[in-house]
């Protein structure tokens, strides 16, 4: 699949699929992959390095902490968005396998037993919801 969570210089790490720059009106660039923000909508073309770009399933550890904190809205809103995309019933199973829904809020599933990872008691909260979602970048490495 063509899912990461990715990590931009001053950003927390985020869900994005890979995409075709040129096909988003932007200039691509060797070594560099382009990426679409979910929850955001931005996107950015960043550096094609294992320390800012990893496999989405691979790698949901890095996106637990931001489920604990005020950016949960918007990851909430980007995990949506994400499961949304999905079309091939095996990739729904797989986010579903992984990712579970408890009172409308997505947690992360251990791996011990397939419980979430996070308390069920987490919810969204209020106040800078948005500030540490990625930029939008043109073109470089933010």
């Amino acid at each position: 699949d063509n899912f990461v969570v990715a990590k931009v210089k001053g950003f927390s790490w985020w869900p994005a699929r890979i995409t075709d720059a040129e096909r988003q009106g932007l200039k691509s660039r060797k070594g560099h992959v382009c990426l679409y923000f979910f929850g955001t909508h931005n996107f950015s073309i960043i550096k094609d390095d294992p320390g800012a770009v990893k496999p989405f399933y691979d790698n949901l550890n890095m996106i637990k902490g931001s489920l604990k904190t005020g950016k949960n809205a918007l990851l909430q809103t980007a995990l949506g968005e994400m499961r949304a995309s999905l079309s091939d019933p095996a990739e729904v199973q797989q986010f579903d396998s992984m990712l579970h829904k408890v009172k409308g809020v997505y947690q992360i599933v251990d791996g011990d037993g397939g419980q979430p990872a996070t308390p069920a008691g987490s919810s969204a909260s209020s106040g800078a919801a948005g500030t540490s979602a990625p930029p939008s970048t043109s073109s470089g490495t933010p």
